[in-house]
């Protein structure tokens, strides 16, 4: 067994890491933009006014779009593009003539996130 181990040693060792694991990758500022989106969503949401809702929804719109880029640059293409397309719903909330679209909007861009959180669980960085 011992033998077995230090056959794979040095090809373990070669290994490169996993993308999300490069140091410059930048998957952690992708999360922490995914946060913060997800309480601009439940801040528009909960907004007194469609315009203070509206710019709740861009500045979600804003994070997400940069998780997408970090998520895409870390290796990460379906991750990316779940995140995306929370991002295109948060964008299009953003736009809302009304308050009844803006909080159908932000539920949809919620509820895109949340299918993302479940994909990294089950697939992690894919």
């Amino acid at each position: 067994m011992a033998g077995v181990i230090l056959l794979l040693l040095p090809l373990l060792l070669l290994a490169a890491p996993a993308a999300a694991q490069r140091p410059a990758c930048g998957f952690g500022l992708g999360l922490e933009g995914w946060e913060a989106a997800a309480r601009d969503l439940a801040t528009g949401a909960a907004a007194p006014s469609l315009s203070e809702g509206r710019l709740a929804a861009g500045a979600a719109a804003r994070a997400l779009d940069g998780a997408t880029q970090r998520f895409g640059g870390c290796g990460c293409p379906d991750l990316a593009a779940a995140v995306g397309e929370a991002a295109a719903a948060a964008q299009m909330a953003a736009l809302a003539n009304d308050f009844p679209t803006l909080l159908a909007r932000l539920a949809g861009s919620g509820t895109r996130l949340a299918m993302a959180k479940a994909l990294l669980g089950r697939r992690g960085c894919a």
